[in-house]
């Protein structure tokens, strides 16, 4: 996947103002709103047929939006069912074949979970399962999709930063990690991304892993947070304030130059807390 040149916004999903009318006038719905970006939501199942998928790329060209996808949310690579492991493989491949058809770009999805296994035996679970699929991306020749495990907002799921830097820096960057700033800040059962250094450290621990090409691809979700003891509960608006995403803007446009990707909204309010990010992002 190529290097992105600036920072492109968007939304997890149809617009809420174009619900009900399909992918394609959504994804023309993100242009009418001065967004660029759009993640097709697969959670529940694919929804998008080979022949929509065309319909997609189409209106995607014609109107500049970078796409992304969000995989089945029914995957578990650390399963101790082979038979889950297979189906979790082949519900991020339907995904990834689909976003090809599509034009291509970050497939992303929560890695697993897990369960009853010590830390050292998932990582090493993670990396061969993680590693068989994208053995199978390239082998059908998916030149323009990306997988992107996502880090992950609850302690008893498989998704900690560091985890996710070691394991695309042992795949020799063949799949790059989905960072969820809302996750990040509230993983561990406390809020942990509070000031503007809490955020450039994370951008520093990115380039530090994975280099600064890393830092040119990147592909981020943002939201409002709720969360206990266990890690996150729940999505809210950004004017939840739960999430300073203003000191995250800050240390972006610090690092304006150094870093480009796709921010995508994925609070209940996509659109308007899309717009409102874009919008403090582009203040002066």
């Amino acid at each position: 996947m190529k290097e992105f040149d600036k920072i492109y916004f968007g939304t997890a999903g149809i617009p809420i103002i174009a619900k009900g009318k399909g992918s394609v006038e959504g994804i023309k719905e993100v242009r009418r709103l001065g967004l660029d970006a759009f993640e097709f939501e697969f959670v529940h199942s694919v929804n998008v047929s080979k022949e929509k998928a065309i319909e997609c790329k189409k209106a995607g060209d014609e109107n500049k939006i970078y796409f992304s996808c969000h995989a089945s949310y029914y995957i578990n690579l650390l399963s101790n069912e082979k038979e889950k492991v297979e189906a979790s493989k082949k519900r991020i491949m339907d995904s990834a074949r689909i976003l090809e058809a599509c034009g291509g770009g970050f497939v992303v999805f929560h890695p697993g979970y897990y369960g009853k296994l010590e830390e050292k035996q998932a990582y090493e679970i993670m990396l061969e399962n993680v590693s068989n699929i994208v053995d199978q991306a390239e082998s059908e020749g998916l030149k323009n999709t990306i997988i992107s495990p996502e880090t992950t907002g609850a302690m008893k799921e498989w998704g900690k930063l560091d985890d996710l830097l070691k394991l695309c820096k042992d795949l020799k960057l063949k799949t790059i990690p989905t960072y969820d700033w809302g996750h990040l800040h509230c993983r561990n059962g406390k809020p942990e991304l509070n000031t503007e250094k809490d955020f450039e450290a994370i951008f520093e621990k990115i380039e530090a892993g994975l280099g600064k090409t890393a830092l040119k691809k990147l592909h981020c979700h943002f939201e409002g947070i709720d969360w206990n003891k266990g890690g996150e509960y729940q999505h809210l608006p950004l004017t939840s304030n739960t999430l300073n995403y203003k000191a995250l803007i800050k240390i972006m446009k610090k690092w304006d130059g150094k870093i480009a990707g796709t921010f995508i909204s994925e609070s209940p309010e996509i659109e308007n807390d899309a717009l409102l990010f874009k919008k403090e992002f582009e203040k002066n």
